[in-house]
């Protein structure tokens, strides 16, 4: 699982900038927690292409082996 912090949607706004550039340079994906709805992950889109593409590649391999 990749590491993550959490931030509340007050503090992602007071510091949005320097939290995409976290986000981007270092790898980190935070969870944005919501008090009364789902929370919400930013991540970056490298590795979210990433995980996608791990994802698919799986599930063909698991495919394959039935």
């Amino acid at each position: 699982m990749l590491p993550y912090k959490i931030t509340s949607p007050t503090d992602a706004r007071n510091d949005f900038f320097k939290l995409l550039d976290q986000v981007v340079e270092n790898h980190q994906v935070y969870i944005i927690n919501r008090r009364d709805s789902e929370n919400v992950a930013l991540i970056a889109e490298s590795d979210l292409v990433s995980l996608v593409e791990t994802v698919y590649l799986l599930r063909r391999r698991a495919a394959a082996c039935r």
